[in-house]
C-alpha cells in the first residue's frame, strides 16, 4: 500500500503517538515539546493514559484525497482497536470536493474515515457535504445526538468557513459553542501584503488537541486548551508559516491567561443573562463542608465564616426544617452559608448562597437564584468545566478533587492543574480547592494561590475538631488577606 503511518513515532507516558501529516503541516511534537518545559506529573499522566495505547493523528488535504485515501482507510481499519484513539482533521473546502470528478465517491470515503475516527475536525460546510445532512446546531442536543448516532460518529468539532473564530463541539451527550470575541478573533486571521494566513489551515488544531490528550486531557478539555494555546501563539504561528524558510517557534507554554481562552456556551445563559451577587472577597478562608445542623452550629460557634451544608438522603419535610434552621444560624453568626443542591429551599429561606455541581447546572433556574440575590458556587474538575462556569459568572468556583478522597468518587486534578488554574482565574474569581485536604498536606495547596480551602473529614474526623478548626483557620489567614 502506498500510504503508511509516518516514520515519526514517539512515546510519552506509555502512549505511542503517530503523526500522519505532510511536511507543510504542523505536527504534534511542535506543541508537545514546549509544553514539556512546564511541570509534569508523570505518575498521574500514566494513570490517566492507561486506557490509551496509541494516539494517531491523520490530516487529510486535497493531495491525500486524490492520491491515496483508500490506503489511509485500509491502514486505519487494520490499526483500529479499543486502545487506539484516532484524531482526524479534514483540511478541505466543499469547493475542492465539488471540483473533483469523483466527488461523490470521495465524500463516501471521507464519511467512512470519519466513522473510523474517535474525533473528527472539519468545517461545518464540509460536514454537511460528506454526510448529506443539514448538519449539527447548538441548543439542539437531542437532535444532534440522534444525527451522530445515525452517522456512527463519536465526537465532532466543526468550524465555520465564514467565521473562523467559532467552533461547535458535539458528542452523543453534550454540545458546546466556543467563540472568540471580535478583539480576540482578529488574531486568527492575519494579512501580510496580499497573502492571508488562517489558523484553520495547516492542521494546527488537531496537532494541539493530540498534544494535550497526551498530557492526559479529555477531548473537551484538550479542545479548550488548544484554542487558548493557538490564540496565545497566533501571531508567531502565522508569521512562521508565511515565511516558509523560518522554523516554527512557540514562545508560550501552558496557556494560563484567561484572555486567551474562548467563550463557551453550553446553553446555560440562553434565556437571560445572570448576575450573581458577589462574595466581596477573592478569599473565602477556611470552608468546612458539613452534613448536619449539629456540625454546622458547632463550627459557627468557633467563628467559621464560610460553610456549606450538604445534606443527602433526607426526607423532604426534615430537609426543609434543616435548611430553615441553617438559614437562621447563618444569619445569627453572620456567616456565608451555602446550601448544596437545594436551591429552591435556599431561596425560600434567604440563605447566603447555593452550591451546585456540574450535573445540576442544566436543571436549575439560575436566573431565579440571581434574582433572589443569592451567591452561586460551582464545582469544576477540568478546563472545559470551569470555562463553562465562567460563562455564567458565578460568585466562586470550586476545583477538585486535589487529593484522593473517600467522600465520593470524583476526578482527581492534582496540584499541577490546581496551580495552573489558579494562575488563570485567581484574579477574576474566588477559588476554592477541595478534595482530600488535611493538615498534613495543606501547605502545597495553600502555595497554589487558591483563596480558600474546603475541608470535610479534616474537621469532622479529627480527634479534636476544635483544635483542627483553629489550626486550619490560622493557616488560611494569609489567603483571607489577599
Amino acid at each position: 500500500m502506498s500510504w503508511t503511518l509516518s516514520s515519526f513515532e514517539q512515546q510519552f507516558c506509555g502512549v505511542s503517538y503517530f503523526d500522519c501529516s505532510t511536511d507543510k503541516q504542523f505536527v504534534v511534537r511542535d506543541v508537545l515539546t514546549p509544553l514539556l518545559r512546564q511541570p509534569v506529573d508523570v505518575t498521574q499522566l500514566q494513570q490517566q493514559n492507561i486506557h490509551a495505547a496509541k494516539i494517531i493523528r491523520v490530516v487529510i488535504d486535497v493531495q491525500l484525497v486524490q492520491a491515496s485515501l483508500d490506503d489511509v482507510i485500509t491502514a486505519l481499519l487494520v490499526l483500529k482497536t479499543k486502545t487506539v484513539h484516532i484524531v482526524c482533521e479534514l483540511l478541505l473546502s466543499p469547493e475542492q470536493l465539488h471540483s473533483s470528478a469523483n466527488s461523490k465517491s470521495q465524500c463516501n470515503q471521507l464519511l467512512h474515515l470519519a466513522q473510523l475516527s474517535n474525533l473528527l475536525i472539519c468545517s461545518t460546510e464540509l460536514f454537511t457535504l460528506i454526510t448529506g445532512t443539514a448538519g449539527l446546531t447548538e441548543h439542539r442536543q437531542q437532535k444532534n445526538s440522534q444525527l451522530l448516532s445515525d452517522l456512527s460518529l463519536q465526537t465532532v468539532i466543526l468550524s465555520s468557513n465564514h467565521v473562523n473564530s467559532h467552533w461547535l463541539y458535539c458528542t452523543a451527550s453534550t454540545w458546546g459553542q466556543l467563540a472568540f470575541d471580535n478583539r480576540q478573533s482578529s488574531k486568527f486571521r492575519l494579512s501580510t501584503s496580499d497573502t492571508v494566513a488562517d489558523l484553520s489551515q495547516f492542521g494546527f488544531l488537531s496537532a494541539a488537541i493530540s498534544a494535550f490528550m497526551l498530557q492526559g486531557k479529555r477531548c473537551c478539555d484538550a479542545l479548550v486548551l488548544s484554542l487558548a494555546y493557538l490564540q496565545q501563539n497566533a501571531d508567531r504561528l502565522v508569521a512562521d508559516h508565511l515565511l516558509e524558510s523560518q522554523p516554527i517557534t512557540l514562545a508560550g507554554g501552558w496557556p494560563c491567561d484567561l484572555s486567551y481562552y474562548p467563550n463557551l456556551d453550553t446553553g446555560l445563559t440562553r434565556h437571560k443573562p445572570t448576575i450573581f451577587a458577589s462574595t466581596d472577597t477573592l478569599s473565602l478562608g477556611l470552608y468546612p463542608v458539613v452534613d448536619s445542623i449539629s456540625w454546622l452550629e458547632k463550627l459557627l460557634k468557633l467563628g467559621v465564616k464560610t460553610i456549606q451544608l450538604r445534606i443527602k438522603n433526607t426526607a423532604e419535610e426534615q430537609l426543609e426544617n434543616q435548611v430553615a434552621t441553617a438559614a437562621q444560624l447563618g444569619r445569627q453568626y453572620q456567616a456565608r452559608l451555602f446550601i448544596n443542591d437545594y436551591w429552591r429551599l435556599a431561596i425560600k429561606y434567604q440563605c447566603y448562597g447555593v452550591h451546585l455541581g456540574q450535573e445540576d447546572l442544566d436543571n436549575t433556574d439560575l436566573s431565579a437564584i440571581a434574582a433572589a440575590g443569592l451567591r452561586l458556587g460551582v464545582s469544576t474538575h477540568s478546563e472545559y468545566e470551569w470555562l463553562r462556569a465562567v460563562a455564567i459568572k458565578p460568585s466562586y468556583i470550586a476545583m477538585g478533587t486535589v487529593y484522593p478522597t473517600q467522600t465520593k468518587p470524583a476526578i482527581l486534578i492534582g496540584l499541577i492543574n490546581l496551580q495552573r488554574w489558579c494562575k488563570t482565574l485567581a484574579d477574576h474569581y474566588p477559588l476554592v480547592a477541595i478534595g482530600g485536604i488535611k493538615l498534613a498536606n495543606i501547605e502545597p495547596v495553600l502555595a497554589s494561590g487558591v483563596g480558600s480551602i474546603a475541608v470535610v473529614t479534616a474537621i469532622t474526623l479529627a480527634e479534636d475538631y476544635q483544635l483542627a478548626t483553629e489550626q486550619l483557620t490560622q493557616l488560611q489567614l494569609p489567603q483571607r488577606q489577599v
